[in-house]
């Protein structure tokens, strides 16, 4: 009887050990790109699609963006960032580990690589 006590309690802890959420990038991202100013990122991730809107730059040269469909397989994060003002897309591709990323950005004049941003 102590055995299938033991066993049956063996098999209700293996059953209730809990699972690591899935690694996501939602959430509002901000950092600083050299020569640029700040950057602000508010990404949606819906089971790996990542979209979402921003901000590059502040006062009067900031400009907005919004982010075309990218992907997030972890740790890679891909995004596009669209500028509303004519700009050509700018490329994301950054290193996700946990709230923090590192990017790479570039684009017609941005080429920054090691761009730091928070959660």
């Amino acid at each position: 009887m102590r055995r299938i006590m033991m066993g049956c309690l063996v098999a209700l802890m293996a059953c209730s050990k809990a699972t690591a959420p899935e690694p996501t990038v939602t959430g509002a991202w901000s950092g600083t790109m050299a020569g640029f100013g700040p950057v602000a990122l508010s990404l949606n991730d819906l089971n790996g699609i990542v979209r979402g809107s921003g901000t590059i730059g502040s006062g009067a040269s900031a400009f907005a963006v919004t982010v075309d469909p990218g992907a997030f397989t972890p740790p890679l994060l891909w995004i596009v960032l669209t500028p509303g003002t004519g700009r050509d897309p700018i490329i994301v591709y950054a290193k996700v580990d946990g709230d923090f990323m590192v990017a790479d950005i570039s684009g017609t004049g941005f080429n920054v690589k090691g761009v730091s941003l928070t959660r």
